[in-house]
């Protein structure tokens, strides 16, 4: 990947890279331990910590959830905008939680998971550089120094165990991934690579920081593509995360050369 890492050193920007390939198991690479802000990158190990509640019966999906206006915060999603005598059932909030992103509906699921058990459960996956210590839109704990962190290598380390079906169980790994199948933002992991590629996947933003992580597929090949990057303007983050994975997928993928 002597190509992926000539590009990288051309940048003004910190960037963190994991990639593996199902088939031959691969890897590669480019500080992937070095921890970033997760912005809602860490909405994918929520889902899971959700999903492990569920698979013990201590949690209903089906469970329907009324949501105030006066909960509600704003930023990515959906749920602000809509009226407040709506109901939701958990699973509605899971798939808005990744969907698009919805900032109400990740609150909603971390008041009813708790701090505490969704980062036990990260520790329990393995995700070492990974902690939730604030909502999403909660700039107050942001101002007093308590932030959301992740690194590539965990985010890959969590797309790998669903792939392998080495957390939850072979069902609910597969509505995970069926729902990350779904995401509606988009402009990075695909931006470069041709419509014969189905991606799922979970975007993350916050200014001048773009993140992109998740599963390419074509046909029975699966590839995990993390790219996390900081320091520059979002348009241009965004063109990074193109770039690294265009290279990353096209040197391993002799069809697409």
């Amino acid at each position: 990947m002597k190509n992926v890492l000539d590009y990288i050193d051309r940048l003004n920007c910190s960037v963190g890279v994991y990639y593996k390939e199902l088939e031959t198991q691969y890897m590669f690479e480019y500080n992937s331990d070095k921890i970033f802000p997760s912005a809602s990158t860490i909405k994918v190990p929520i889902l899971l910590a959700l999903f492990n509640k569920v698979l013990k019966g201590e949690i209903d999906l089906n469970k329907r959830i009324n949501i105030q206006k006066d909960y509600t915060v704003s930023g990515a999603g959906i749920v602000y905008l809509l009226d407040e005598n709506n109901t939701y059932t958990l699973l509605d909030l899971a798939k808005l939680m990744i969907v698009l992103s919805d900032n109400t509906a990740t609150n909603i699921i971390i008041d009813l998971l708790g701090f505490e058990y969704i980062n036990k459960y990260f520790k329990e996956i393995g995700l070492n550089e990974t902690i939730l210590q604030r909502k999403m839109m909660d700039f107050d704990r942001k101002r007093l120094g308590f932030d959301n962190f992740t690194s590539a290598r965990d985010l890959g380390l969590t797309f790998y165990k669903l792939c392998k079906k080495e957390v939850l169980n072979p069902y609910y790994c597969n509505l995970a991934i069926e729902i990350l199948r779904e995401q509606k933002l988009k402009g990075g992991l695909d931006r470069y690579l041709s419509n014969k590629y189905e991606i799922a996947h979970k975007t993350g933003e916050l200014n001048n920081l773009e993140h992109d992580c998740g599963i390419v597929f074509k046909d029975h090949k699966a590839f995990i593509v993390v790219v996390l990057t900081e320091g520059e303007e979002n348009y241009i983050l965004k063109d990074v995360i193109g770039n690294i994975t265009s290279k990353l997928i096209k040197g391993s993928d002799l069809n697409e050369k």
